[in-house]
């Protein structure tokens, strides 16, 4: 099941806006991160019917999923299960919790590089803006082979 990339960012920019027209509210009232991460996984789900969308799924197979020997879990991942084919990885932070940003950077370089265990095709860190700021657009980047795009 292969999708083409501008496919992907078009179905990605789908489920962010009806996030963004359903769930504002998430944003406004600054919402856990993990409610963001539910709402959006719910929409990401619709945009790819065939693909399961899984919310802080640690799991490689019948293993714990981990990079450089630490178990992760990231926030959305869209794969099929107990397979090798790995679409799309999703971290979300929220515009007052950036802290470890670097860090998530870095994971989802790893994630997506060709030479690592999970060649996901397309990562994606999302910083949605919360509080005061909730109407700001979200800032959205995309990683690829291991580098940020």
């Amino acid at each position: 099941m292969s999708l083409n990339e501008p496919l992907i960012k078009e179905k990605i920019d789908r489920a962010v806006n009806v996030l963004l027209k359903n769930d504002l509210f998430l944003l406004m009232n600054n919402s856990d991160e993990w409610s963001i991460s539910h709402k959006l996984a719910e929409y990401l789900q619709q945009e790819f019917p065939q693909w399961h969308v899984d919310l802080e799924y640690n799991r490689d197979k019948d293993q714990a999923k981990k990079v450089e020997g630490k178990i992760v879990r990231p926030d959305i991942i869209v794969h099929l299960r107990n397979t090798d084919n790995n679409l799309l990885i999703v971290e979300i932070k929220k515009s007052n919790n950036l802290g470890d940003l670097e860090d998530y950077k870095e994971r989802l370089k790893k994630f997506t590089s060709p030479e690592g265990r999970y060649r996901y095709k397309l990562g994606l860190l999302i910083v949605f803006y919360v509080g005061a700021d909730f109407q700001k657009a979200p800032t959205i980047e995309f990683y690829k082979k291991g580098k940020q795009l």
